[in-house]
C-alpha cells in the first residue's frame, strides 16, 4: 500500500503532462473566480514538477516561465498549429525596448496562449538583443521538435511599399491586407498585426510617391514567401509605371 511518504519515479515527459494538466485545471479555477486552497495547492504541485531545469540556457535577465513552458511543450504536441512571437512589453521605468515571448497554439475550436518569457531586451521594432535572440531559437526549436507535424504559422516583419495617401486609422491592417489583395501582390494575404511602427523609404520609391512601412505578418511559410515575391513583383510594377510616365 502507498502512504505519504513513498516516492514516485516520474520522467520529465510525466513531468510535462502532469504540468499542462495542473496549467489547465488552475486557468479553469481562475475563470471560475475560485482561488481557494484547491488552486493553491495545484499552484505548489506545479512549481515542485518544474523544479528541474528544462534544459535551455536562459540569460539572467529573462524571466522563463517554466511553467508555462511546459504546459506549452504537452499541448503543442497534439495541436494543430502554433507559433512563437515577441510581444512589446511596456513598463514604467524602463528605458530600452523589452519583449515577452508569447506563444499561441490552436486545437480544434480551442486557441491557447503561453507567456514563456518576459523582460527579452529589444534593439529596435521587434528585433531582439543577440542573447536573448539565441534564447528565442532555443525555444523555438524545441517547440518545433515536440510539435512534430503540427503546422507552425511564422511571425516576421516584411516592409511594404504604400503611397503616400495611405493614411494609417483605426482600420489600417484590414486596409493594407484589401490594398495587397488589389495590386495582386497574393490573392489571400497573411494576418497583418500592425504597421506604422516605422517607416522607411529608399529614394528610388520616395520619388514614386511611396514609403515602405514594416508590418507585422504571420502565416504560413509557403504564404509568407508567396507575399514576398509578390511585394517584389509590385514593387518593380511601380518602377516601371513610374518610368514609363516620365
Amino acid at each position: 500500500m502507498t502512504t505519504a511518504t513513498d516516492t514516485i519515479d516520474v520522467s520529465m515527459a510525466d513531468r510535462r503532462i502532469l504540468a499542462a494538466a495542473l496549467t489547465s485545471l488552475v486557468r479553469d479555477l481562475e475563470r471560475q473566480g475560485r482561488t481557494g486552497p484547491v488552486k493553491e495547492h495545484a499552484d505548489r504541485l506545479m512549481k515542485r514538477l518544474t523544479v528541474l531545469d528544462p534544459g535551455i540556457p536562459c540569460p539572467r535577465h529573462i524571466d522563463f516561465n517554466q511553467f508555462e513552458y511546459l504546459g506549452l511543450l504537452t499541448i503543442v504536441s497534439v495541436s494543430d498549429s502554433w507559433r512563437l512571437s515577441q510581444e512589446w512589453q511596456p513598463d514604467e521605468g524602463v528605458v530600452d525596448n523589452r519583449y515577452a515571448l508569447i506563444a499561441e497554439v490552436t486545437l480544434g475550436d480551442d486557441d491557447w496562449r503561453f507567456e514563456v518569457a518576459r523582460n527579452l531586451r529589444g534593439t529596435g521594432f521587434l528585433k531582439l538583443d543577440p542573447n536573448d535572440l539565441a534564447f528565442f531559437h532555443l525555444i523555438e526549436e524545441q517547440v518545433r521538435i515536440e510539435a512534430g507535424t503540427s503546422a507552425q504559422i511564422i511571425h516576421e516583419v516584411i516592409e511594404i511599399p504604400l503611397p503616400w495617401r495611405f493614411l494609417p486609422d483605426e482600420e489600417v491592417d484590414n486596409r493594407i491586407e484589401k490594398y495587397l489583395e488589389s495590386v495582386g501582390a497574393v490573392e489571400y494575404p497573411p494576418a497583418i498585426h500592425s504597421t506604422f511602427v516605422d517607416i522607411h523609404s529608399d529614394e528610388e520609391l520616395a520619388e514614386r510617391e511611396f514609403y515602405g512601412v514594416l508590418t507585422e505578418v504571420s502565416g504560413f511559410e509557403d504564404e509568407l514567401e508567396r507575399l514576398k515575391k509578390g511585394i517584389e513583383e509590385h514593387v518593380r510594377t511601380i518602377s516601371a509605371a513610374s518610368a514609363f510616365a516620365r
